[in-house]
């Protein structure tokens, strides 16, 4: 499957480990509105090792 990069499935990059994942390959999907200059966005891993700190 070729994968482009559509209004609905554009590059987004993690703001912690600076990875970049289509919106449609990350799971869970990514479905944020990504064109806003407002949005932050991590990762699966990041975010559940972001989880993780603030617990304790």
């Amino acid at each position: 499957r070729t994968l482009s990069q559509s209004p609905s499935n554009r590059l987004v990059e993690c703001q912690e480990c600076h990875s970049l994942y289509h919106q449609e390959c990350h799971k869970p999907a990514i479905t944020e509105d990504v064109n806003d200059p407002r949005f932050v966005w991590y990762c699966f891993k990041c975010s559940k090792n972001l989880k993780k700190i603030v617990s304790y």
